[in-house]
This record gives C-alpha cells, sequence and structure tokens, in this order.
C-alpha cells in the first residue's frame, strides 16, 4: 500500500480537528494539535534521555500550508494564553506539517 501526500495532509487534519489548538505566529492564528511534554516525574527529579534534558514543554503540529513565511527559531507563538519560544523547528519529509518544539517565554 502506497501512502500518497495527501493521505498524511488528512491525518493532520484530523489531529487538528480532535485535538484543536488556536496558535497565533506574528499575528497569523491558525490550528494546530498540541502535545505537552512531561520533563518532571517526581518532585526534584527530571527526565533525562540519553544523558541529555529535553528543553522543551511543548510541541505544536501545524500545516505548513498555514503559513506564507515559515516560523523561525526563536519567534514566540501564544496558544490558551501563553506565551512560547519556538526552540526547535522540524519539518515533515513530505513537508507537510511542522512541528514546532517550545519552551514557556519567561521574558
Amino acid at each position: 500500500m502506497t501512502i500518497s501526500i495527501s493521505d498524511l495532509d488528512g491525518d493532520l487534519d484530523y489531529a487538528i480537528a480532535d485535538l484543536p489548538t488556536a496558535l497565533t505566529i506574528t499575528g497569523l492564528t491558525t490550528g494546530a494539535s498540541v502535545n505537552s511534554v512531561a520533563t518532571e516525574i517526581n518532585s526534584g527529579e527530571t527526565l533525562q534521555m540519553a544523558g541529555m534534558m529535553p528543553d522543551i514543554s511543548i510541541q505544536f503540529f501545524v500545516p505548513t500550508v498555514a503559513f506564507t513565511t515559515r516560523p523561525a527559531k526563536g519567534q514566540t507563538c501564544t496558544a490558551g494564553g501563553v506565551t512560547y519560544r519556538i526552540q526547535n523547528i522540524r519539518t515533515s519529509p513530505d513537508d507537510v506539517a511542522l512541528t514546532l518544539e517550545c519552551t514557556e517565554d519567561e521574558s
């Protein structure tokens, strides 16, 4: 079975519909699916992955077609009244989706 780009694009649309979040970046509001990344296990303990501490607290999955100019590392975005700073951006191999890995903005 061959999976087409339109299949993957449709999957992202379903994910956004199931887990909707309004994400605002540089004045543009778009739909996104969100994944909260747990970094604390117990009080005073942190989750380590291969000896490295992930520096993200939330991931937003957004379709690339939502942007005429793509978000950039270091930009801020807002969801649910909370401002986040983009730490890393991953693009899906088929260029259908962006994963914005963020931390809460403390500035």
